[in-house]
């Protein structure tokens, strides 16, 4: 397995340093060997800059990885068909001017989840795994993988049956150690449901409180440090070393479920 993070999860770089330098030295710096990038949208377009940039970073010996998503499980058939597209042109837009050859892919936006009535599940599930097919056969040719990740949204069961739909060798799944608990999944039964297509892993932990009293009853799910909430991080890498289609090379990207205020 390898190690990367977040971009976002790196210090804020110094006044007049440039941003993506500083973060490609930070992972240098701790032993990192993988960053999702997190380019700023004006940046995502300029290839002078993902040229220098991807330049830097392998000459540093860091793989750059993107993230992006879609509406892939709309109700309406226009805004599938646009995300497809849209997400297609970004993706071999940056490879052109990076070599990139790895994205994680989200359903957008985040409030159409598990409990949105329409599409109705089984058809959503369908819908969003042809549509994902297409994305897949877009960029297959320019040598991209794409992981699928469970983001806040479905369960892990959910996001193998589209991956299932999907049928695609380059469509498959960046599992979200924490995210599970936002829909209410045990994460070990999120990593057993998903294990079979992870090429990708964010690690996160967190501290959930099944409900809170006064001034607000709910429930509660907080950054923790690694180790140090109710994620089983160590029993999901366990799945994932004998479950994944590719464990050596399988990342893993540590990632807060918020920014953290103290991100050291």
């Amino acid at each position: 397995m390898k190690l990367g993070t977040t971009a976002w999860l790196i210090p804020d770089a110094p006044a007049g340093v440039d941003t993506y330098t500083w973060q490609i030295d930070y992972c240098v710096k701790n032993g990192l060997t993988v960053m999702s990038a997190g380019f700023r949208d004006g940046d995502k377009t300029d290839p002078d800059l993902l040229m220098r940039v991807a330049d830097y970073a392998a000459k540093n010996g860091i793989e750059l990885r993107l993230g992006g998503g879609g509406s892939f499980g709309s109700a309406n058939p226009a805004e599938r068909v646009a995300a497809v597209e849209r997400m297609t042109s970004s993706l071999l837009h940056i490879n052109k001017y990076t070599g990139i050859k790895f994205s994680s892919v989200a359903n957008t936006p985040m409030s159409h989840n598990r409990w949105a009535p329409d599409p109705p599940m089984d058809e959503r599930i369908d819908i969003i795994g042809e549509n994902l097919a297409k994305l897949a056969d877009n960029v297959r040719s320019a040598g991209i993988t794409l992981g699928l990740e469970n983001h806040c949204d479905y369960r892990g069961y959910e996001i193998a049956a589209m991956l299932a739909k999907a049928n695609r060798p380059n469509m498959m799944a960046q599992i979200d150690t924490g995210n599970a608990f936002t829909v209410f999944e045990e994460p070990v039964d999120c990593a057993k449901a998903m294990a079979k297509y992870v090429v990708s892993a964010h690690l996160k932990d967190i501290k959930v409180t099944p409900l809170l009293g006064d001034p607000w009853f709910g429930s509660k799910a907080e950054n923790a440090p690694c180790g140090q909430g109710m994620v089983d991080n160590y029993k999901i890498c366990q799945i994932l070393q004998a479950e994944a289609p590719d464990p050596k090379n399988l990342t893993l990207l540590l990632e807060p479920l918020t920014g953290p205020k103290n991100k050291e």
